[in-house]
């Protein structure tokens, strides 16, 4: 995991390798439980009913700047 430059993940458990090896990363959210638990972590994520998820060609770039993040309240949690 640790050799990753980023992930995007549909899992947590995922997500929570990447963030543990310090890997830059984003989750998709596919249903409450999920996009709890990464509110509650403030994890970079995106749902899926977002548009950028629905569009067949999406950038890094894209999804990147669709995805809800908040640095200083990740770091600060």
């Amino acid at each position: 995991m640790r050799s990753l430059d980023f992930m995007i993940s549909t899992r947590i458990h995922g997500d929570m390798a990447a963030v543990v090896n310090e890997v830059p990363s984003i989750l998709i959210a596919t249903d409450l439980r999920i996009a709890e638990l990464l509110n509650a972590m403030k994890l970079p994520h995106l749902s899926l009913d977002d548009d950028v998820i629905e569009n067949s060609s999406v950038s890094l770039n894209d999804l990147m700047t669709s995805a809800v993040k908040d640095f200083k309240e990740f770091e600060e949690n």
